[in-house]
């Protein structure tokens, strides 16, 4: 276990550009990685679907849509985001709209347009949903 937490945490330090969180993020990539184990060995409860959500800099629409999907979901998904050009700041305004409907936003990081008026980031935060809404039929959620 040690092993695979070390070798995690020196995957994400090759490239990372920002080195904050590098511990949790690298027990919640060992984390990760052992789930995919254990659900590829077929390990009772690794049944549910899994869905990862990426945009330019993980700041906006991903977070927002993971965070709408896991609470929508009630935990039957495992739901994943990322960033191609991940960013550190977070959007007041995106944990607000997410806050507004009852989405947790602990860990997370908000949306594009940055700087956004509040306004703007509901309705990304709505069209989001919507999609969330519909993918949840989809994975038999």
């Amino acid at each position: 276990m040690q092993r695979l937490l070390a070798d995690s945490y020196a995957l994400l330090a090759t490239d990372a550009q920002v080195h904050t969180h590098l511990v949790v993020l690298a027990e919640r990539l060992t984390a990760e990685r052992l789930e995919a184990l254990a659900k590829i060995r077929g390990a009772p409860g690794t049944d549910h679907p899994r869905v990862l959500f990426v945009c330019s800099h993980n700041a906006g629409r991903s977070q927002m849509a993971a965070a709408l999907l896991t609470h929508r979901a009630g935990g039957d998904v495992q739901v994943s985001s990322a960033g191609t050009e991940p960013t550190t700041a977070v959007d007041p305004h995106g944990v607000q709209a997410l806050t507004e409907v009852g989405a947790d936003v602990s860990a997370a990081s908000y949306p594009k347009p940055q700087g956004a008026p509040i306004a703007v980031v509901r309705e990304i935060r709505d069209e989001i949903d919507a999609h969330i809404t519909e993918l949840l039929p989809q994975l038999g959620v």
